[in-house]
This record gives structure tokens, C-alpha cells and sequence, in this order.
């Protein structure tokens, strides 16, 4: 393998984090706004967030698009 053109092990488990991460939050995010019916003051205090970092992570990951 040629490590030269960066797609080297580390640079590959980096993106497997990444998108490992980004599942994990979606699923406890679901999971948690599921549990509290919809309100997400309650969720993000079961996840241990602020309201307005809920907020954020929902339109990072594309969730107020019903994804």
C-alpha cells in the first residue's frame, strides 16, 4: 500500500469514527426526543446537552428533514 496519497489506515479510521459518531448521536438523539415526546428541552437534559446544542446537532445531521 502506498501511504503517499493519504488514504493511509489512520486517514480510513478516522472517516469509520466520524460516521461511527455521527450514527451514535443520531440514534440517541431519535431515542431520546422519542422518549420525551418531541420536547427538546427534556432531551437534551437526558443527554446531558443544552437546548441550543440539541438544536445544532439536528440541523448538522440533516434530522429536521424528517432523516
Amino acid at each position: 500500500m502506498d501511504l503517499r496519497d493519504g488514504a493511509g489506515p489512520d486517514r480510513r479510521s478516522g472517516r469509520l469514527a466520524a460516521g461511527t459518531a455521527r450514527r451514535f448521536e443520531t440514534t440517541c438523539i431519535r431515542a431520546s426526543l422519542g422518549h420525551t415526546g418531541g420536547r427538546r428541552v427534556e432531551a437534551a437534559h437526558l443527554l446531558g446537552w443544552g437546548r441550543n446544542t440539541l438544536t445544532r446537532k439536528i440541523q448538522e445531521l440533516g434530522l429536521e428533514r424528517g432523516g
